[in-house]
């Protein structure tokens, strides 16, 4: 459904922007940390959401960025493999999946360097 459909597009970069608290463009750990933790939570609970931002960061961010942020089409990718991991859990033991439309995709991902 984050393929085929143009208005997820829309949807896609204002859930981006919601993110993105410091409005630099990418989702940096600080930015995601505060999505994370509730005001007035102890300092132990701030270490873990530390270090699930870094990760994720890490993992989905910019390639040869060094950990800096994730930028919309990551984080674009980021959603569609969870989705896809999703879907593949819900097929039954025969493996059969659903091939995605790369077109589809590339264009969601241009469509994030234009406007985000």
């Amino acid at each position: 459904w984050l393929v085929s459909n143009s208005s997820w597009s829309e949807i896609l970069r204002l859930a981006f922007r919601y993110l993105d608290l410091d409005n630099d463009g990418l989702l940096g750990p600080q930015d995601i940390v505060t999505h994370l933790v509730m005001p007035g939570v102890e300092a132990a609970d701030h270490a873990d959401a530390w270090s699930a931002a870094h990760l994720w960061v890490a993992r989905w961010g910019i390639p040869g960025s060094s950990g800096t942020g994730v930028d919309g089409p990551s984080f674009r990718a980021a959603l569609l493999a969870a989705h896809r991991e999703a879907d593949s859990q819900a097929f039954d033991d025969s493996g059969e999946q659903e091939d995605e439309n790369e077109e589809d995709e590339l264009q969601g991902v241009e469509y994030f360097r234009g406007r985000v």
